[in-house]
């Protein structure tokens, strides 16, 4: 919260418009950051004048839900639990709400039935009287999405929470040594009939408790796994089996132990929703191009594709050309229905042969207005590629581009690479 916010600029600029924005709730409704409240422009510390500006934001707000955000600070126990009893003050008010508690410090929750605005809660760190909040917020019928850092004390927030359809979990690196109790979370996920979105980011976890049987996620549509090694990302993937999944996200950013994750994922995909999945992403290593190109195989209808840390040789790239006879069938080549492919392939990879990655994205732009697959569905051409810049020779990177693509890119393609300035990646288009 701070006074540089639309709502307060407004209230500057006369007095009729003063009068107008202090008599417009919505405005005081949904754009409440608390975030600066501990680091004020001028001082260095908090003063009762931004106490009283943020009783005076939420007061303007009237009877409006409430979207907000607070991050606390770890050297002001004090303020931020000061502040909190001000926001719980309008808990029965809340409906978007990003909390950060950096520290122990949290109130006991209010003595309520629920809360009965709340859509979406984003709660990181690690506070006291977390364990009191949990059955106020599973009785929140309207909560729709949760987001947790993954603490010991939230062991008793694993599913089933019936109402949600998002769950995020992100494990901070403090836990790295603990086993992550995969078993628990996912043992009662059968129940959770509305659940569409898992994102596990466990970046840090060193170990896990499988899950002792799959379980099954019935209503899942997308599934989002981020771990360290294959051998735990294996144990994530034979934890579910998502009939209905349609995109699914793999990443492991480490293989110290050459460890191969397709034999797994291969017999995900055999109890899961192979025929229902349109977007695949793989990162990290323990993905064999043989064994990519096998498990594209079984993704007929795929039409989003995104690999991270592959080589991009010919033996993998020559599946995926496709050619088609005179009448439009397709004759050879895989996946015919995707529409995007990103390859982001990391510095340690390469395009060892550049004209074998021209054919094949030509050969998905150069499709025939009446092409078609075996089933008879029709084909349309790829609509977009991107791809690292520093996987070719910076030297030859312009002139290759321009010599294979900008042909295709002058019909329409859209060809985007992606670079890096001063440290932030930002995608380009074709030079």
């Amino acid at each position: 919260m701070d006074s540089s916010q639309a709502p307060v600029l407004l209230t500057r600029v006369c007095r009729e418009w003063r009068t107008l924005a202090r008599s417009t709730p919505e405005l005081w409704s949904s754009t409440v950051s608390i975030e600066g409240i501990n680091f004020p422009a001028s001082g260095g510390y908090v003063n009762g004048r931004s106490f009283a500006m943020l009783e005076d934001w939420l007061s303007l707000s009237r009877h409006r839900p409430l979207t907000f955000g607070y991050i606390s600070h770890p050297h002001d126990p004090e303020v931020t639990r000061r502040i909190l009893r001000i926001l719980c003050a309008h808990v029965l008010r809340w409906k978007d709400v990003y909390l950060e508690i950096q520290g122990r410090e949290m109130i006991p929750a209010p003595d309520i039935d629920s809360l009965p605005c709340l859509t979406k809660l984003e709660f990181l760190g690690s506070p006291d009287h977390t364990e009191s909040w949990l059955p106020l917020l599973r009785r929140s019928s309207n909560l729709r999405t949760l987001l947790l850092d993954w603490w010991p004390e939230f062991e008793l927030w694993a599913v089933p929470w019936p109402q949600l359809t998002a769950l995020s979990i992100y494990l901070p690196s403090d836990f790295a040594a603990s086993a992550f109790n995969l078993d628990q979370l996912v043992g009662n996920l059968s129940q959770c009939t509305n659940l569409e979105t898992i994102d596990l980011n466990l970046g840090h976890c060193c170990a896990v408790i499988p899950a002792r049987e799959p379980v099954l996620a019935p209503g899942l549509l997308e599934l989002q796994i981020k771990v360290t090694t294959v051998g735990i990302l294996e144990d994530f993937i034979r934890a579910f089996a998502a009939p209905k999944l349609e995109s699914l996200t793999l990443c492991c950013e480490y293989d110290a132990d050459g460890q191969d994750v397709s034999v797994a994922f291969l017999s995900f995909l055999s109890k899961s929703g192979w025929p229902s999945l349109r977007s695949l992403r793989l990162g990290g290593s323990g993905w064999r191009e043989d064994k990519v190109v096998e498990i594209l195989s079984s993704l007929p209808n795929i039409t989003q594709l995104r690999l991270r840390s592959q080589s991009l040789n010919p033996e993998f790239l020559a599946p995926l050309n496709l050619r088609f006879s005179d009448n439009g069938q397709l004759q050879s080549g895989q996946n015919p229905h995707i529409s995007s492919i990103i390859f982001d392939h990391g510095e340690k990879s390469s395009t060892k042969d550049p004209k074998a990655l021209a054919d094949m994205i030509k050969s998905r732009w150069h499709v025939p207005s009446n092409a078609f697959d075996s089933d008879g569905r029709t084909i349309r051409r790829l609509k977009e590629f991107r791809m690292s810049s520093y996987s070719l020779d910076p030297g030859k990177l312009k002139s290759f581009l321009c010599e294979q693509f900008q042909q295709i890119v002058d019909e329409g393609f859209t060809f985007l690479l992606i670079r890096s300035y001063a440290g932030q990646v930002v995608w380009s288009s074709l030079p």
